[in-house]
């Protein structure tokens, strides 16, 4: 079995993390569980994780037309640089 999401936890911080699966490369790329509301746009200044995996750049809005995942490697707590 092949799955696309699960959730596990990060190794520095140890806050639960959310794996997503690239449809395109089959690489995991780890995301905060929390979702995100984006406008794609090239002039964005926010890199963001679509739900298939692929890396996109957007502004994050309340009122948006798709979802995203932050990379947790930017939010990390417990990772030094």
């Amino acid at each position: 079995m092949d799955r696309r999401q699960f959730f596990t936890t990060c190794k520095y911080c140890g806050k639960q993390i959310l794996m997503i699966r690239n449809v395109e490369t089959g690489r995991y790329t780890p995301c905060n569980p929390e979702i995100n509301w984006m406008i794609p746009t090239i002039e964005g200044n926010e890199v963001f994780i679509d739900e298939d995996g692929r890396k996109r750049i957007g502004a994050y809005t309340d009122t948006a037309r798709e979802v995203g995942y932050k990379k947790h490697s930017i939010t990390c707590t417990g990772r030094t640089a």
